[in-house]
């Protein structure tokens, strides 16, 4: 019997270290309500896998920006 994918729209952004101009933080916003954080380093991603993580981590992560997180 076949298997159902379930697919689930992401947005995805890159943003700017505002310490270090090398490093890019790549953040997915999927269609359920949830964010995951990955870490690009020169143009490298820094972990096999996305984190989960929360809307209220990343405005502290980017507390000092005014652009929206996505």
């Amino acid at each position: 019997m076949k298997q159902k994918r379930r697919t689930n729209t992401v947005a995805a952004a890159k943003r700017p270290d505002g310490w270090n101009p090398r490093k890019v933080w790549l953040i997915k916003h999927y269609a359920d309500g949830h964010y995951s954080l990955n870490q690009e380093i020169a143009g490298r991603r820094c972990y096999p896998a996305y984190q989960r993580t929360s809307l209220a981590r990343l405005q502290e992560l980017f507390a000092g920006e005014e652009r929206r997180i996505l």
